[in-house]
C-alpha cells in the first residue's frame, strides 16, 4: 500500500520486522520473518489471548498408553508455516500494519517487484492479514484454529490438558504443541483418516521414530517405546564444549558449605543459561538430574565458583549418559506415586521434596519432581507430609490423564514414614501445628476420605524417590536409577562412560 494511505498515527504504530535464521535439531536450516509483538503488548485488544502449552507428563502418559494398548500407529505431523494459515479478520483482530526497512524491504521487493512502487524513503508499509510469527495473538489464534479443525474431525479436547484431543469412538489421540502433533491410533482405519487430514494441510508425517518436544521417540515393532534427550543434549553439550564424563550427576559435596567467590556477571549469565537449558531436559526424560538441577537453580541469583564446578560436573555426567533412555512398556496403567523428604537439608533449615510417578509398581516413570520445600516444618514427620502435599499437582495430573484415556486409576502413594501416614489419615497428631501446615494436612486428609488418593507404607530401603530428595551416589543411586529411568538405563551407563 502507498504510505499516503496511512494516517500519521498508523505510520508511527506500524510494527517493525526482522528476519533470523537458525539450525533446527533435525539439522535443517530455516529463516523466518518475525514481527515485533512487544509493540502490541499493552493494547487492550490483546490482553486476554492465551495459548496453552502441553504438559510433559501428557506426552509420557500418551506414549505409555500407546505401548500398553499396543497401538499400531505412533507418528508426528508438522504443519508448515502454521501461523500463516490463520486469517486475522476471521477472529475479529483489529487492523495492523508493518513497516519494512533497509535490506529486508529490498529483499521483499526482489521477490515481489510490483512492491517497488510502494517504496518511500527506503520504507515499505504493508497490512498484516495473517497471524505472522511474533505477533501477540498468533499462537492463540493458531491454537484456536487447530483445535477447531480437530474437533471437526470428531476429536474432543480433554480437561486433563487442553492440548490433548481424543476421539470418543476409536480412541485415537492427538497431543499438540504449537505446530507439531503427536498421534497414536489403535488401528489402520483411524490412522489413515488422521493422516489424510494432515496430508490435506501438507504436513510432514514421521512414523515410529521422530523428535517431539525435543525428545527422541522410538516405537519398536513389539510396541515398546523408548524416549531420550540424545539429540537435544548432543547439540547443546557440543555448543558448550563439554569434555569428559562422570558416573554420577553430582559429588557427595554438592551441599557442603560454600566459601568460594561469586562469579562475574558474564559467568553468572552463562551459569543461568546452562542450568535452564538442562532443566528442559530434566523435566522431560532426564529425571535422574532433577535433584542436582534443583540445588543448582537455587543459586541462579548469586552463583559461586563452587556452583559452577558442580554444574560442570553435571555436564560431564550428561556427556557420558546422553543416550540414556526411558523404556515405556507398562504392564498395568495403575498410577503409583513415590514420595520422600529430607528434613532440614538446606542451610535455612527447609527440607527437600522428591517425588516420581510410575505406571505399575516400580514401572516406567512418567513424571518427577525435586524441589526445596516451601516452608519450615518442626519434624521429619511433618516434612514427609509436606512432601506429599507438594507432590499433589503431579499426582492430580496423572489421575486426570488416566481418566482421559479411560482408565480412572486412583493413585496409590507410597510413603516410608508410618507416623506421617497416620497423621494424614487422622488430619492431626499429638502436637500442635502451624495453621499453614494444618491447612495442607487437612487437604491431604480430604483427598484420602474422598478416595482420590490411597496411601501405603513402603520401607525406607525400598524407597526409590531417595535420589530426588538427597545426595545419593554409589549402589543406592544405581538402585534408584533402575526404577526411575527404566531397566534399560542401567545397561547403558557403563558403556557410555567408557566411550
Amino acid at each position: 500500500m502507498k504510505h499516503t494511505d496511512l494516517s500519521e498515527k498508523e505510520k508511527r504504530e506500524a510494527i517493525s520486522s526482522f528476519m533470523f535464521g537458525k539450525e533446527k535439531l533435525s539439522g535443517e536450516t530455516k529463516a523466518r520473518l518475525v514481527k515485533n509483538g512487544k509493540q502490541l503488548a499493552n493494547r487492550v485488544e490483546y490482553k486476554d489471548l492465551l495459548s496453552p502449552t502441553s504438559n510433559p507428563m501428557t506426552t509420557m502418559f500418551h506414549l505409555a498408553t500407546a505401548s500398553y494398548e499396543k497401538r499400531k500407529h505412533v507418528f508426528t505431523a508438522d504443519f508448515p508455516n502454521a501461523y500463516l494459515k490463520v486469517d486475522r479478520s476471521k477472529h475479529g483482530m483489529p487492523k495492523e500494519y508493518t513497516r519494512l526497512t533497509g535490506k529486508l524491504a529490498k529483499l521483499v521487493c526482489e521477490e515481489e517487484p510490483d512492491y517497488l512502487k510502494y517504496m518511500h524513503n527506503g520504507s515499505l508499509f504493508l497490512e498484516i492479514k495473517k497471524s505472522v510469527y511474533g505477533l501477540t495473538e498468533s499462537a492463540a489464534l493458531w491454537f484456536k484454529e487447530l483445535s477447531e479443525m480437530l474437533q471437526q474431525q470428531g476429536y474432543k479436547r480433554q480437561d486433563a490438558d487442553p492440548c490433548l484431543f481424543i476421539h470418543p469412538e476409536h480412541k485415537a489421540a492427538v497431543n499438540i504443541h504449537v505446530d507439531d502433533c503427536m498421534c497414536s491410533c489403535r488401528d489402520d482405519a483411524s490412522a489413515e483418516m488422521l493422516k489424510k487430514f494432515f496430508e490435506k494441510h501438507k504436513c510432514r508425517i514421521l512414523q515410529d521414530e521422530f523428535l517431539f518436544l525435543g525428545m527422541d521417540v522410538r516405537h519398536d515393532k513389539d510396541k515398546t517405546i523408548y524416549l531420550s534427550m540424545h539429540t537435544f543434549l548432543k547439540d547443546k553439550l557440543a555448543n558448550m564444549g563439554v569434555i569428559g564424563t562422570e558416573k554420577y550427576p553430582h559429588k557427595a559435596s554438592l551441599l557442603d558449605e560454600d566459601k568460594t567467590s561469586l562469579l562475574s556477571e558474564a559467568d553468572r549469565t552463562n551459569y543461568v543459561s546452562r542450568v535452564m537449558c538442562l532443566m528442559y531436559a530434566g523435566l522431560r526424560t532426564r529425571f535422574d538430574t532433577l535433584f542436582t538441577l534443583s540445588c543448582l537453580s537455587m543459586h541462579c541469583q548469586s552463583p559461586t565458583q563452587k556452583n559452577m564446578d558442580d554444574l560442570d560436573h553435571l555436564l560431564r555426567y550428561l556427556n557420558g549418559t546422553m543416550k540414556r533412555e526411558i523404556r515405556l512398556k507398562p504392564q498395568t496403567m495403575d498410577i503409583q506415586v513415590y514420595v520422600d523428604a529430607s528434613f532440614m537439608l538446606h542451610p535455612d533449615r527447609k527440607g527437600h521434596t522428591g517425588c516420581f510417578v510410575t505406571l505399575g509398581i516400580m514401572g516406567p516413570c512418567i513424571g518427577a519432581r525435586s524441589s526445596k520445600q516451601k516452608m519450615i516444618v518442626l519434624s521429619s514427620t511433618e516434612g514427609e507430609v509436606l512432601a506429599v502435599f507438594e507432590s499433589l499437582p503431579l499426582l492430580s495430573t496423572a489421575a486426570a490423564l488416566s481418566k482421559a484415556f479411560g482408565y480412572n486409576s486412583v493413585p496409590i502413594l507410597h510413603q516410608d514414614n508410618k507416623s506421617a501416614i497416620e497423621m494424614m489419615h487422622a488430619g492431626g497428631g499429638s502436637s500442635k501445628h502451624t495453621k499453614h501446615f494444618d491447612l495442607r494436612l487437612r487437604y491431604i486428609q480430604a483427598m484420602i476420605q474422598d478416595h482420590a488418593l490411597e496411601v501405603q507404607h513402603l520401607g525406607t530401603e525400598d524407597m526409590p524417590a531417595d535420589h530426588l530428595s538427597k545426595t545419593t551416589i554409589g549402589k543406592r543411586y544405581d538402585s534408584c536409577m533402575e526404577t526411575l529411568m527404566g531397566a534399560v538405563a542401567a545397561t547403558h551407563v557403563e558403556s557410555e562412560i567408557a566411550m
